[in-house]
C-alpha cells in the first residue's frame, strides 16, 4: 500500500491536475497515452515539440489515473480483507463461548450414555431409578 502511495504523489508532484484537459476529446488523449505508453523513444524524437509534449502529458495523465485506482482498489482490498478477517475473530469467540455450556452438557450427556451402555451388560431390565454401579454405597 505504501509503494501504491508512493506512486500516486509522485504522479501528483507534476501537477497535471491543475491544467485543463477538458478540450482534448477523451479518445485522442486515450490514443495519445497508448501511442506514448508503447511507442519506442526514436519514435518519439521524430515528432514536433508539441507532439512529443502532447504525447508524454496524455501518458502521464493516463498513468497518474491508473496509479490512483490502483491505490483505490488496493486499500479496498486491504478494508474488505481486514473486516472479513474481523468477522471471523469475532465468529470464533462467539462459538467458543457456546462451548462453554456444550461442554457441560455433553459430559452429562457422556456419563448418561456409559450409564446406559452399563445397563446393557446386567442383562435385565432398567428403570430409570436404578443407580449406577459407580453411585451405589458400599456395604
Amino acid at each position: 500500500m505504501v509503494k501504491a502511495l508512493t506512486r500516486v504523489s509522485e504522479l501528483a508532484r507534476l501537477c497535471l491536475g491543475e491544467l485543463d484537459l477538458a478540450v482534448v476529446p477523451p479518445r485522442r488523449m486515450a490514443e495519445l497515452a497508448r501511442y506514448g505508453l508503447a511507442g519506442k523513444t526514436p519514435a518519439l524524437k521524430r515528432h514536433q515539440a508539441e507532439r512529443r509534449l502532447a504525447t508524454l502529458l496524455a501518458s502521464v495523465h493516463h498513468l497518474e489515473h491508473v496509479a490512483t485506482d490502483d491505490a483505490l482498489e488496493l486499500l479496498d482490498l486491504l478494508v474488505v480483507t481486514d473486516l472479513l478477517a474481523r468477522a471471523a475473530r469475532e465468529t470464533e469467540k462467539e462459538k467458543l463461548r457456546r462451548y462453554g455450556s456444550f461442554s457441560r452438557a455433553s459430559a452429562k450427556l457422556a456419563a448418561a450414555v456409559e450409564m446406559l451402555l452399563e445397563a446393557t451388560g446386567f442383562g435385565e431390565e432398567i428403570s430409570l431409578e436404578q443407580e449406577s454401579p459407580e453411585q451405589q454405597p458400599d456395604c
